[in-house]
């Protein structure tokens, strides 16, 4: 899709709006009425919604520097269509909310919205509608992602004594490439695997509709925080304690590289304390078959659900419990703003 580009003599808001309009589809089978109107208007499923929201906020989540507004439109998609994956829902519509700074504005929302609608679009979505509004410093993009799921949909709180845990793929990449382009290391053009999985992330959704149709786990999440904290946050939601043992973390070659000189059981440590994987992490019986990989993405058991113990997560290494430093992250743990960028720097030290 060729990109569509105002002159600066039509960068009116009308004219903006229309020119949105002009990247959507003419009919969408999940909208009566989408952008143009005070509101939307949806038409009534027999399937439950179910509904997220997730933001990129400049000086948090990413930098003007390394993202331009195709990469921003790109992660926005996936971030919230990670969500949708872990409680094994498909996307359905969408709604932006922008808040940027009025120069230049027309012509990067043109870019944001149409990298956005084009993700959607590879998935049967929709952009619907949404808002825009000027800001004297900085911007942030809040995307609100309607999806439909059988029911029950999964959730947080199924994981059963017994049970094992699995993880998606490779756990730590993005943190990696963070602190590469953090050290200058690495640019945003460049094709490290780590970096490619900061800036443009790719969400689970065809992994997650395998599981639910073939697998069924009992509990699943994404891995946005980082697999420490999301460990926590399925076992405090299941009443449980998940025991996770270290060397089974799966690491890429590219993390290994990035993160060296660190040793075992450090460097698997780090990674699961390092966030923005989306990865899913899911908890099944015991007597499940799961395969090694699915679609060329590797399923790694890496640990067993316990009865609750002192410690949401109990970490081993090789068999033995280990007090290693695993943490992930918390907005409410940060004083100021750059604070995100500064912890994973931390990684130097």
């Amino acid at each position: 899709m060729p990109l569509i580009r105002l002159p600066p003599s039509q960068t009116d808001e009308r004219t903006v709006v229309e020119a949105i309009r002009s990247l959507l589809p003419a009919e969408h089978w999940a909208v009566l009425l989408g952008v143009g109107d005070d509101a939307a208007v949806l038409r009534p499923q027999t399937l439950p919604w179910v509904i997220t929201c997730d933001s990129l906020v400049e000086g948090v989540h990413y930098r003007p520097e390394w993202s331009d507004a195709a990469t921003i439109g790109f992660k926005l998609a996936h971030v919230n269509m990670s969500d949708l994956a872990a409680m094994g829902a498909w996307p359905a519509v969408a709604f932006l909310s922008v808040v940027a700074p009025l120069e230049g504005a027309a012509n990067y929302l043109l870019d944001i919205h149409q990298a956005l609608q084009v993700e959607l679009s590879k998935v049967g979505a929709t952009l619907a509608g949404g808002n825009f509004s000027t800001s004297p410093v900085g911007s942030s993009f809040s995307l609100t992602l309607l999806g439909l799921s059988d029911w029950p949909v999964l959730t947080r709180s199924g994981a059963r004594i017994g049970d094992k845990v699995y993880v998606t793929g490779h756990i730590g990449d993005s943190g990696a490439g963070l602190r590469l382009l953090l050290r200058g290391l690495g640019q945003p053009m460049d094709s490290n695997d780590c970096i490619v999985r900061h800036l443009r992330p790719q969400s689970r959704l065809h992994l997650s509709r395998y599981l639910t149709q073939y697998i069924s786990p009992t509990a699943c999440i994404d891995v946005s925080d980082g697999l420490a904290k999301d460990g926590e946050q399925i076992a405090d939601a299941s009443n449980v304690s998940l025991q996770i043992s270290l060397e089974r973390i799966p690491l890429s070659r590219s993390y290994c590289e990035a993160m060296g000189p660190f040793v075992y059981p450090a460097i698997a440590a780090q990674a699961v304390g390092l966030g923005e994987d989306y990865e899913l992490l899911f908890t099944v019986p015991a007597d499940t078959a799961v395969p090694l990989q699915i679609d060329g993405i590797p399923i790694t058991h890496i640990g067993e659900v316990l009865p609750r113990q002192e410690q949401s997560v109990v970490w081993l290494y090789n068999g033995q419990p280990t007090s290693g430093e695993t943490r992930g992250w918390d907005h409410f743990k940060v004083s100021t703003v750059p604070s995100r960028f500064r912890e994973s720097a931390e990684i130097d030290k």
